[in-house]
């Protein structure tokens, strides 16, 4: 007896769903517009209890589209396991202020201010600490719903990566399955059975693939806006979001249509520079991180923070006027006498 089946939804590449992407630079100048450093003024101080339940609600999520995405196979493969795992080591041990940088320079940078920069003697200067004071409530206001609107969907890519194969139905289960059943009827001779399913959606690394190439598009599109892209680093599926790095994209390149170049600016290194280069495959995206350090992980995915940008404290005279100046000019004429600043400071050859 011979039982072959074959189900089989074309699943779309990478190709198929990425968007004509051109070269698009917003303008934006990390040594210009690059949030400083105010550690030295103290911690954010998140609430726990906010920062907790923003991620159970996250997980929650997450838990729910897995669902959705591999009615069974999510449960089966462990993936729903993996997202109360990152849930728990997240709530428990990770700081939502590492995104307080990269917020802050996208949020400057869209409403044209300048970020403030701390004076010498930190908390003694009485300057730094009026200026702190008005800083930390607009801080602890962008923290949080960037996060609450991003870790579930992180959940989602790290218990993808981690988990879901690429043939995410366990065909070699079913068959066996099959055999058991039917290999014991006195009625049944000799039994092959030949089983190919692929469901509609893509699993394991073509999942990420396609995910990627979204990614790529919503980049293009905030930056044809003249918004820095705010994007997640995944190098560890089992770390949990925050575990990794979050940089702002300010230009990419696309030299060919599967090839592009994203540069970046990285508030957790020393110069901030940082430079992604992807390639894409039907099935899979190799992405390599320039400058390289030591035993740098590979990155396995890149993934687009969704979020508005929030209006940042003003300081100066645009704190008592906001209308009938023109603060663009204004800005426009600062960030150039900084450059200037800057280029007469730099070593001549």
């Amino acid at each position: 007896m011979t039982i072959s089946l074959s189900l089989s939804t074309p699943a779309a590449g990478p190709g198929d769903l990425a968007e004509p992407i051109r070269a698009a630079d917003c303008g934006y100048a990390a040594a210009i517009d690059g949030f400083p450093d105010w550690s030295s003024m103290g911690a954010i101080g998140t609430p726990p209890t906010a920062w907790q339940a923003s991620i159970a609600h996250a997980a929650a999520d997450a838990r729910e589209t897995l669902s959705t995405l591999y009615p069974a196979a999510a449960r089966y493969w462990g993936a729903l396991d993996h997202v109360a795992e990152l849930a728990t080591t997240c709530a428990a041990g990770c700081s939502p202020e590492a995104m307080a940088p990269v917020l802050a320079c996208r949020d400057h940078f869209m409403n044209r201010a300048l970020p403030p920069r701390p004076h010498a003697g930190g908390t003694t200067n009485s300057d730094n600490t009026v200026a702190w004071q008005r800083l930390l409530p607009y801080l602890n206001q962008c923290v949080l719903p960037a996060l609450h609107g991003n870790c579930a969907e992180s959940f989602v890519w790290r218990a993808i990566l981690a988990r879901i194969p690429e043939p995410w139905i366990p065909t070699d289960a079913i068959v066996k399955r099959l055999m058991r059943r039917f290999g014991g009827t006195s009625s049944v001779g000799i039994l092959d059975i030949r089983l190919r399913i692929a469901g509609s959606a893509s699993g394991g690394l073509r999942w990420i693939a396609e995910a990627i190439c979204r990614t790529l598009a919503d980049i293009d599109r905030a930056l044809s806006r003249g918004c820095p892209a705010i994007i997640e680093i995944i190098t560890d599926p089992w770390s949990p979001p925050l575990g990794d790095r979050v940089v702002l994209v300010h230009r990419m390149t696309a030299f060919e249509t599967d090839s592009f170049r994203l540069d970046c600016h990285d508030p957790a290194i020393q110069d901030g520079r940082l430079r992604l280069t992807i390639r894409l495959s039907p099935d899979r995206a190799h992405i390599e991180g320039y400058p390289r350090t030591g035993d740098q992980p590979s990155i396995q995915a890149i993934r687009f923070w969704h979020g508005a940008a929030v209006e940042p404290p003003y300081f100066g005279l645009r704190r008592y006027v906001r209308w009938g100046v023109p603060w663009f000019l204004i800005w426009r004429c600062r960030r150039w006498l900084r450059r200037r600043n800057l280029a007469a400071t730099l070593p001549t050859e």
